[in-house]
């Protein structure tokens, strides 16, 4: 028999079934890829992950040659994927169906303490307050001259007090010498032109010498001068006025930013539903507490004139006082109160949040589906802090811009656990600012920064209309106050409701979240001359090994 007339032979059904589910697998991967590129309305913001997402990259030759466009691109891509918001908490939903109901509440696991090697740790801190400091130092360069010679009648007097020149000069100062802004962001300095000689009517001619408009641009308002950075690099400016002359340089910088999206600040494995409101433990490690102040005092070392200050905010079970339910959780008024003593004789600063929240425990200073704070809990904390370390009064609520942002907010409770009950409640995110004019430059972690007038995004109908969420940095340039009384914020979300208040007291406030971002601050601030460092995190945060090793890396260490 020839072997053209053999019987072809059936397929067999396994290839059928893989053929089948290979064309399946076509079908639904051409479908999702066309549903992706020609979705409409692409997210923004994630809610699930407290931050703003990607956005489209801004095509160039140099993104394309050093290949930042295309990771520009893909992050676009992910972060926009279509239904990826249920896709995370799906996700999600399957992490935490381990809990358990236990009647009055929904307890998740237990959270395991994370710390490090106590004996390597302590090592470390005593090899680094024991190195020589590094931070610049200014000297003060004095000049030695000839003492005025004495002349003994009694016409003439000792010492000449002032030499008033023959020809009127004009000499001209800025209030600082350099500058240093992030792309994107802008600063204020001001200038002075100071007149010395008879011709009270001659005015003076004022010549500058504008920055490179490559790497900087600047504008003139009165006497203020506010410089924007353009990309990275270094230029000056100068005012001549005849021939004197004052010069700044200036310094404009990218920030590296890290994104780590699965870096949440609370262990959501605490969370539990009591009286119609969900609450995290609060977990806490004396063990952690006592190597968290000995990082702040480190700081407060390489930092030695300015004030470094710990802002622990104690998380909503401080508010509940039912013995039954109390007695299962960490006692963090306690904790607080343990973790002030770490404080004690040492150069930083401790505000201890735990008796002033469990004393406004009865008004709505935490939110009931989330696990932050409302920003009138935020509140009461800065009000602290400018009392206690500033030596200020705090501007009262009355006196700022309020806004109801909205009355429906669902938060982070129902996204970590899919609880239906959670569904039920509704909170109000109510959102005050002092009234000034300001600058505020944000950089999210595809680092393509964007520029607002106001702390508070009204769009946003959640958590992030505090200061736009968790970006890696954050400029606020307020020109009103003084250029020269700067904080750097350190913070998880907590700081995002907090940071607002601040733009009442200082001209420069920068913000960072060490989770997504990987600058030496020494470097850059170094030299600043900063009023204030203040680290602002929940008790849990501040209780983690993890956050400890982000600011000993947040100065090279």
């Amino acid at each position: 028999m020839k072997n053209s007339d053999k019987k072809r032979r059936p397929m067999s059904n396994g290839k059928k079934v893989n053929i089948i589910c290979l064309a399946v697998i076509a079908v639904l991967y051409t479908a999702v890829t066309l549903l992706n590129l020609i979705q409409k309305n692409r997210p923004t913001v994630s809610e699930n992950e407290n931050r703003n997402l990607a956005s489209m990259p801004e095509f160039s030759l140099s993104a394309l040659a050093d290949g930042s466009y295309f990771k520009g691109l893909s992050e676009f891509i992910s972060d926009t994927f279509w239904n990826r918001e249920n896709l995370v908490d799906a996700a999600k939903k399957m992490d935490l169906l381990k809990g358990f109901d236990a009647g009055i509440a929904v307890v998740l696991n237990p959270v395991e303490e994370t710390t490090d090697d106590d004996e390597e740790f302590w090592r470390r801190m005593e090899s680094l307050m024991n190195e020589e400091t590094t931070l610049p130092v200014t000297t003060e360069v004095f000049t030695e001259t000839e003492p005025p010679e004495i002349v003994s009648t009694e016409e003439t007097t000792l010492f000449e007090t002032e030499t008033v020149p023959e020809e009127t000069v004009f000499i001209p100062s800025f209030s600082t010498e350099k500058i240093s802004v992030s792309v994107g962001s802008t600063a204020t300095f001001t200038f002075e032109v100071k007149r010395e000689g008879p011709d009270e009517e001659l005015q003076p001619e004022l010549v500058w010498e504008e920055p490179n408009k490559k790497i900087a641009t600047m504008t003139i308002k009165n006497n203020k001068v506010t410089v924007k950075g353009v990309a990275a690099g270094s230029t000056t400016i100068s005012l001549a006025v005849g021939e004197n002359k004052a010069m700044i340089s200036v310094d404009v910088f990218k920030p590296d930013v890290v994104d780590n999206p699965d870096e949440p600040d609370l262990l959501p494995n605490g969370i539990f539903l009591y009286q119609n409101m969900g609450f995290i433990s609060g977990n806490v490690s004396a063990n952690n507490a006592k190597k968290y102040a000995a990082a702040l005092e480190y700081y407060a070392k390489v930092f030695p004139d300015t004030r470094i200050t710990a802002l622990i905010a104690p998380v909503s079970s401080i508010i509940i006082d039912d013995p039954a339910i109390t007695k299962t959780l960490p006692n963090q008024r306690a904790a607080l109160n343990r973790m002030a003593t770490y404080f004690e004789g040492q150069q930083a600063h401790f505000v201890n949040l735990g008796e002033t929240m469990y004393t406004h425990r009865s008004e709505y200073i935490y939110f009931k589906t989330d696990h932050h704070w409302t920003q009138l809990g935020a509140y009461y904390a800065y009000a602290d802090f400018i009392r206690q370390v500033v030596g200020e009064e705090p501007v009262a609520l009355d006196d700022m811009v309020h806004q109801t942002i909205t009355t429906s907010y669902h938060g982070s409770y129902y996204r970590y656990t899919k609880d239906d009950r959670f569904k039920k409640i509704a909170d109000t995110i109510d959102a005050w600012k002092p009234n000034v004019t300001l600058t505020m430059t944000v950089t999210p972690t595809n680092a393509a920064t964007y520029t607002r007038k106001s702390v508070i995004v009204a769009s946003h109908k959640t958590y992030l209309c505090f200061i736009g969420g968790d970006n890696p940095y954050t400029v606020i340039n307020v020109p009103e106050n003084p250029q020269d009384k700067s904080i750097l914020v350190f913070k998880d979300s907590y700081g995002d409701a907090f940071v607002p208040f601040l733009t009442a007291h200082y001209g420069n406030i920068f913000v960072i979240d060490p989770r997504h971002i990987s600058m030496n601050v020494l470097e850059k601030f170094g030299d600043y001359g900063l009023s204030d460092i203040v680290f602002l995190n929940n008790i849990q945060c501040a209780n983690q090994a993890k956050w400890i090793n982000y600011y000993l890396k947040a100065v090279g260490k």
